[in-house]
């Protein structure tokens, strides 16, 4: 486990390729399943492009396309049965706690502090659905708060990070 304390001080610095590689894996997974069938693709093309960031860093991370898509596919039953969609930061908040919740049983094996990723997931979707932007930047919003957040959390990974 990486000790974020005791590291030289140009370890403890920001890893800002690592951010960026996850904003535009996001931003084009989004973009890619707003393009194919929303309903039901924008789960898989965002956790494929997200595992490709996460392929070299940690081990068996092929389970984050299965958690996002699973992720994708509750939380949006949880839209069309219990959530009105007039309320959008709601919506969002929902939404990202559950794709957040299917992305922790993966993430939980590499990273200590992972109970934090629900936070982080359901923020990021409540910032993206809030209509702040447009659906084009959905993807780089919620990319730009769970690239913090993430890259924070592997600092303490028990993986290769």
């Amino acid at each position: 486990m990486l000790n974020f304390i005791n590291m030289p001080s140009h370890e403890r610095l920001f890893n800002w390729k690592f951010w960026i590689q996850w904003v535009l894996a996001s931003t084009l997974g989004w973009l890619l399943g707003n393009a194919l069938i929303p309903e039901f693709s924008i789960g898989a093309t965002i956790g494929i492009a997200q595992w490709l960031i996460l392929r070299p860093l940690v081990s068996n991370a092929g389970w984050w396309i299965v958690a996002s898509m699973a992720g994708w596919f509750i939380g949006g039953l949880n839209l069309l049965i219990i959530t009105p969609p007039t309320l959008e930061t709601v919506t969002g908040a929902i939404f990202g706690a559950w794709i957040g919740l299917a992305q922790w049983i993966v993430l939980r094996k590499w990273v200590p502090l992972s109970g934090w990723w629900l936070a982080i997931s359901a923020l990021s979707w409540a910032i993206g659905f809030s209509g702040l932007v447009g659906s084009p930047f959905v993807g780089a919003i919620i990319g730009s708060v769970t690239g913090i957040g993430l890259e924070l959390l592997l600092r303490y990974s028990k993986g290769n990070f």
